[in-house]
């Protein structure tokens, strides 16, 4: 009598590899939807910037959001610290005319957190003022995403070129 031992069957063996296939997509799929989702908050802080609406900014940060700004002056490093609230009523003021544009952006995610690194370019009354990188950290909450904080560089040399703003 022949006895044969079969770890897996051709149908076992089969699911298995589909299970090994598909989870990787399946979890790569979740990824995307949860970078579209943090890429999306990110992008009302641009569009409540560019329409002058601290609501809109003001819905996606938590409230106790801090913001700090490092730059150079004199070739001396600064450091500037404000509020979501601050941040979010400077905004509002439309005779300012800001524009800010996000370019090249890199979205990391572990569990509830994330960081969204961004190069940006800021203009005043369509006029070109400074580039740098904004560093924004998420955190996941019953609400969805919410910015918890926001660093970013302001930097008036060195600028890579972008596309023209549009009229």
């Amino acid at each position: 009598m022949k006895t044969s031992f079969t770890l897996f069957s051709e149908r076992n063996l089969l699911i298995a590899l589909a299970f090994f296939f598909v989870l990787p997509i399946q979890a790569q799929n979740t990824n995307d939807v949860q970078e579209s989702s943090i890429l999306e908050v990110v992008s009302k802080v641009f569009e409540g910037i560019n329409t002058h609406d601290g609501d809109l900014i003001r819905s996606v940060m938590a409230p106790s959001a801090i913001l700090f700004s490092s730059s150079m002056l004199n070739e001396i490093p600064r450091a500037n610290m404000s509020t979501a609230e601050q941040f979010a009523e400077g905004v509002s003021d439309p005779d300012q005319g800001f524009i800010e544009r996000m370019f090249e952006t890199e979205v990391r995610i572990r569990e509830g957190i994330a960081t969204v690194w961004a190069q940006y370019d800021f203009h005043i009354n369509k006029r070109f003022s400074h580039c740098g990188v904004d560093t924004f950290s998420l955190i996941r909450s019953a609400e969805g995403w919410k910015i918890v904080s926001l660093i970013y560089t302001v930097e008036n040399e060195g600028c890579p070129e972008r596309p023209a703003l549009e009229d």
